[in-house]
């Protein structure tokens, strides 16, 4: 609105306590005009002299009275300017003088003047006041715009926000599991490293005594059945059989020999004391070999190979164990390695998101700062400037509606006059 708002007479604050001051002025000492409205106005006043001092509804209805005739002045001085003095005077009469009042015809072109000037005056303000209304609808639109705009922004932000808080939840989560099964992995495969030797050389030993023992329990056996053989073939021919109580003394010195040092070799886990115990009663056995018990002599082999063959299934099955539990490990820590990364990205994602939303949010923050202020600045202006052009057009229709009953009062006292003559 700017300056505008100063057009034909639009009061400033200074303008307007100047007419205020002038009411109080003029209720507190009761002058007023002679014309019928401030008669009026007299009567009001004396109404209020009953009263220690004037009322506030009575200043304010005198201030507008005032604001409007000063107004309906600046108007008809608008209209006239540049005028000669002789349209001025007629403007002058015809707004003074009441409407029952036949026009001054004495210059009949005067009020056609008048017509064309308040006629262009009044194009014009209507003019003002459509494009005062189109400029306070386009700030308003534009401050609504960016209203929506910003409320939208901050609805994105908002969402923005909490998809990047639950992605950086989610990373961390992602992270620890991460930790987790890495030190699972590290620690089993540790573990792992640190078991499997001494299994392996366990189970190199099971598996090289093994068939030393084997070899033993073959030995045993086939000298057990080479002396039965020689009984019974004794037996058919009438010769004295091998006694069964001197076993030992019929066992071939050099196989004796070969079983002591078969039963040396053999080895077997310091752990399995049953079998510790078993290997130490046969290499005894062997080495007095007086007192050897061929029933015990095939025993003993044969229950340290089974203990061994348990024990080598027993290794292989803690061995399958370890296997398995290394794989597990290691998918696990595939898995949340893999979940790592794509989480990761996604939290950068959206924490980027979040920042871009953010930055959108305040650029259109600003924007719509400016728009409100600028619709607000003009509008309340506008709103003022308004209200007092409306009064300004209803003035100017009123002054229009009376040059137009003068010319057509002066156009019908000429028309009287030349039917006269």
């Amino acid at each position: 609105v700017g300056d505008k708002s100063k057009r034909f007479g639009q009061n400033s604050s200074k303008g307007k306590m100047c007419v205020a001051l002038l009411a109080c002025t003029l209720v507190a000492c009761l002058v007023y005009s002679a014309s019928p409205e401030h008669r009026d106005a007299g009567l009001a006043q004396r109404s209020v002299m009953s009263s220690a001092l004037p009322s506030t509804a009575a200043i304010n209805q005198l201030s507008e009275k005032l604001a409007a005739k000063q107004m309906h002045t600046e108007l008809l001085q608008a209209g006239s300017k540049g005028l000669p003095s002789n349209v001025k005077s007629a403007l002058s009469l015809l707004v003074n003088a009441p409407t029952s009042k036949l026009a001054d015809c004495s210059n009949p072109t005067a009020y056609t003047t008048l017509k064309t000037t308040f006629s262009a005056l009044l194009v014009n303000l209507t003019a003002h006041n459509t494009a005062i209304h189109a400029e306070d609808t386009k700030l308003y639109e534009a401050y609504a715009s960016a209203k929506k705009e910003w409320l939208a922004s901050q609805s994105e932000f908002r969402t923005a926000e909490i998809s990047a808080k639950s992605a950086t939840t989610a990373a961390a989560y992602s992270k620890s599991m991460y930790d987790k099964y890495a030190s699972a992995k590290s620690a089993g495969q540790e573990e792992y490293d640190k078991t499997i030797t001494p299994l392996n050389e366990e189970k190199a030993e099971l598996t090289k005594t093994i068939p030393i023992l084997k070899i033993i329990q073959k030995m045993v056996q086939d000298i057990i059945n080479e002396q039965a053989g020689a009984s019974t073939a004794a037996a058919k021919s009438g010769v004295q059989s091998l006694s069964s109580k001197n076993f030992a003394a019929n066992i071939p010195a050099v196989k004796l020999s070969q079983l002591k040092n078969l039963a040396d070799k053999a080895l077997v886990p310091s752990k399995d004391a049953s079998s510790v115990t078993q290997l130490a009663a046969l290499r005894s056995m062997l080495q007095e070999a007086d007192h050897i018990d061929k029933h015990m002599l095939l025993k003993i082999p044969t229950e340290i190979i089974h203990s061994m063959q348990a024990r080598l299934g027993e290794i292989e099955v803690e061995h399958t164990k370890m296997l398995a539990d290394l794989a597990e490990d290691d998918a696990l820590y595939s898995k949340w390695q893999t979940q790592l990364v794509e989480l990761s990205d996604a939290k950068d994602e959206s924490a980027n998101k979040a920042m871009t939303a953010d930055l959108q949010r305040a650029h259109l923050a600003g924007v719509h700062e400016v728009k409100e202020a600028a619709y607000v600045g003009y509008h309340g202006a506008f709103v003022e400037e308004a209200a007092q052009v409306t009064n300004q057009v209803a003035a100017l229709k009123t002054i229009s509606v009376k040059i137009d009953a003068a010319i057509e009062q002066c156009a019908g006292a000429e028309d009287a006059a030349a039917a006269a003559v």
